[in-house]
């Protein structure tokens, strides 16, 4: 297992002696020592142990869209999204239930160690 890195660290003086926000380490292959997002060097993140990095699976529930427009708040009633097809293709994006994009339904987290 490879190791995780948190939140950046590094005091920025053009933000007010405040960092910068980012909450999560991500390298490059081409650069990898190098935050995508922050762009601070990875000794600038805090370095995670072992034991309490968590697995992070994302689960889609209730569907938010807006289906009829003359009443502008009703939405269909689906409570979780269930894949059309297999992952990996269109379908998987389709909703079985309500029929709607992915992108409609809630995105919560869950983490198990």
């Amino acid at each position: 297992m490879e190791d995780k890195y948190a939140e950046c660290r590094k005091i920025h003086s053009i933000l007010d002696s405040k960092s910068d926000g980012c909450q999560e380490f991500k390298g490059t292959p081409s650069a990898p020592s190098k935050c995508l997002i922050c762009g601070c060097d990875q000794n600038f993140h805090g370095k995670v142990p072992k034991h309490l990095v968590l697995e992070r699976k994302i689960v889609y529930t209730r569907c938010r869209k807006i289906h009829d427009f003359q009443f502008r708040n009703c939405t269909d009633g689906c409570q979780e999204f269930m894949a059309r097809g297999p992952e990996g293709t269109a379908e998987a994006l389709k909703c079985a239930v309500c029929g709607c994009h992915r992108g409609f339904h809630t995105k919560e987290f869950t983490y198990a160690a």
